[in-house]
């Protein structure tokens, strides 16, 4: 239920896409959508940095890196 941001040019491709079906699905939030549509969530998963805003006023943001997954492999 919050919003988040990211720089335009690493959305670009897919923010069309987004726009179109945040119109179709009012009252959705960017998860549930998500679920429905791998291809997408998979070209989301591409970008590294969102940004999330820090008051509900004024713009003052804070980055935040999305990290790979990393598993350790179990020992037998």
């Amino acid at each position: 239920g919050m919003a988040i941001y990211a720089d335009r040019d690493d959305v670009a491709d897919i923010r069309e896409e987004i726009d179109e079906l945040n119109r179709a699905n009012r009252g959705s939030d960017l998860a549930k959508i998500l679920e429905e549509h791998k291809d997408l969530r998979e070209d989301l998963a591409k970008v590294r940095t969102f940004y999330v805003p820090l008051q509900p006023t004024g713009c003052v943001f804070q980055a935040v890196l999305q990290q790979e997954q990393v598993r350790k492999n179990k020992q037998q």
